[in-house]
């Protein structure tokens, strides 16, 4: 990738930024947090191989389609979060709580987390020093959201 690719990369990616912060709401700030997580994931996982001297650019096109799903995923639970809310609004009885969103919030600070621990791994193959106390609270945090994403949904996917 050349300096020219990259600046358009990045000045897509500000436009993107600029677009979605124009909507008010907490939920289109932590999809910004989480599309910076991703993006400083995959800058840590390039300097790697950089550092490493590996061809990294099939190992960061792999690790992207990966960070598309995780995207894809989060979009997914904002659509039940759609559907359910919509399907609440139609019942013919009075709830006695307003619904307006679960999954989405609890996939997409799971996925935060999980991308955070992620770059701290990253960070720590580069050979920063990372307190491993840091690196604990991210894997219990992560592990308490998907427990709260468990709890709420009735229990682990089936296999």
């Amino acid at each position: 990738m050349n300096t020219e690719q990259a600046g358009g990369m990045g000045k897509t990616a500000l436009s993107l930024a600029a677009a979605l912060v124009s909507f008010d709401g907490w939920l289109w700030r932590l999809s910004l947090i989480h599309l910076g997580c991703i993006a400083l994931d995959l800058l840590t996982f390039t300097l790697v191989c950089r550092k490493n001297g590996e061809r990294g650019k099939g190992l960061v096109r792999s690790r992207l389609w990966v960070k598309l799903g995780g995207i894809i995923a989060a979009m997914t639970a904002a659509l039940a979060d759609g559907m359910l809310r919509m399907i609440l609004l139609r019942l013919p009885m009075e709830l006695p709580f307003e619904y307006t969103t679960l999954l989405c919030p609890v996939v997409m600070v799971w996925y935060i987390l999980t991308e955070l621990g992620g770059i701290l791994l990253e960070v720590a193959r580069l050979g920063t020093v990372v307190p491993p106390f840091l690196t604990r609270a991210f894997a219990n945090l992560a592990s308490q959201a998907s427990d709260m994403g468990n709890q709420r949904s009735g229990g682990e996917p089936p296999a």
